[in-house]
């Protein structure tokens, strides 16, 4: 044990002469701002949005539509506004393959075949994260239908 603690004695001394060629002056660190970044231009929903998995942004964008259909129903022309933005944030963070863009659009058509073209394209979303190819077609079968 004794010449465990020597050995290790003798490796920090020579590690101290070592360290004590190294150069004194420390390389520039790069200018701070005189400001830190104010927390009011932090956007902690976009960050959470970017931390979120494709299943918890189509759940995100499953109760958002709900949301816009309420709005509708309601003809809150200020909550539709505001829940249609929430909606392009979280869909811009999705693969185009879930097609963020065409599901806003219907989510916000206040026609009745808005509301099941939304559903549809919901329901499209989950095949393609489940990896229900088969089921696809179907779907988008019903989708085109919709849109004549």
């Amino acid at each position: 044990m004794q010449l465990v603690a020597q050995g290790c004695q003798e490796y920090g001394q020579f590690y101290m002469n070592h360290a004590s060629s190294f150069k004194l002056a420390s390389p520039a660190l790069p200018a701070m701002e005189d400001e830190p970044t104010p927390l009011d231009d932090m956007d902690t929903e976009e960050l959470l949005i970017q931390t979120m998995t494709d299943r918890q942004r189509l759940a995100e964008l499953s109760k958002l539509v709900g949301v816009v259909r309420y709005a509708l129903d309601g003809k809150d022309t200020h909550l539709l506004q505001e829940t249609r933005q929430r909606m392009q944030r979280v869909a811009k963070q999705l693969p185009e393959k879930y097609r963020g863009t065409d599901l806003i659009a219907a989510a916000t058509n206040s026609q009745e075949r808005g509301s099941r073209l939304a559903e549809l394209y919901i329901e499209r979303g989950y095949k393609l994260l489940d990896e229900e190819y088969a089921d696809i077609p179907n779907i988008e079968r019903s989708i085109r239908e919709l849109q004549e």
